[in-house]
């Protein structure tokens, strides 16, 4: 088989795993006329497999009118989210839009290292595995804490926290404060596991 025959895949991120109808439709539309499979990943993105490599760059124009962001290298990441208020009793903040205040913060980052994420709890139950991610984000009474260094893989273990009861504000702060640190001292791709047990990382286990 030639290389531009292979299969290839395009990954839709969505924002705190929310699907708009109207893309769906369309998304559903495309698989069905052309034989493509559907995969919901664990990020809680949509990847949209077995497209001819050479049709790729069709598909993605017939998609782009539904305002989608197609993942690719350097992209900020999108934060995993728990569904969070009001759909939650135990939830304490609107993960969305907190997920969406996030994005919009670092959208203009277009050159970002891997392999760091981030996820977003609504409260200490941690759905979203806020403390086995990068950086973890729990909602809890009168603010959030944040939690860095937690991953799964092999050898799997909780982030560290780092921040108590801070504000949305503090919270950007930091995660831009990491986010520079993690750039500082990445060549390609790391994760924060390591960086986090630095004796420069810049904040402390609290």
């Amino acid at each position: 088989m030639k290389t531009e025959n292979k299969p290839a895949s395009i990954t839709i991120q969505l924002h705190a795993g929310r699907l708009d109808l109207a893309l769906a439709r369309k998304i559903t539309e495309l698989a069905e006329e052309n034989g493509f499979s559907l995969y919901l990943s664990n990020s809680q993105n949509i990847r949209i497999m077995n497209i001819p490599a050479t049709a790729v760059a069709a598909i993605k124009e017939e998609l782009r009118p539904f305002g989608v962001q197609f993942r690719k290298s350097g992209t900020f990441p999108v934060p995993r989210t728990c569904v969070g208020k009001p759909h939650c009793e135990r939830a304490r903040t609107d993960t969305m839009k907190l997920s969406q205040k996030i994005t919009s913060a670092f959208a203009k980052r277009t050159q970002v290292k891997g392999k760091f994420k981030i996820a977003i709890s609504g409260c200490g139950f941690c759905c979203s595995g806020a403390k086995t991610t990068d950086i973890g984000i729990i909602a809890v009474t009168n603010g959030f804490d944040i939690y860095v260094g937690g991953k799964g893989g092999h050898t799997p273990q909780a982030g560290r926290r780092i921040k108590k009861k801070i504000s949305e504000k503090e919270v950007l702060e930091t995660i831009e404060t990491i986010v520079a640190f993690h750039d500082e001292k990445t060549v390609t791709k790391q994760r924060l596991a390591k960086l986090a047990a630095r004796p420069d990382f810049p904040f402390s286990e609290i």
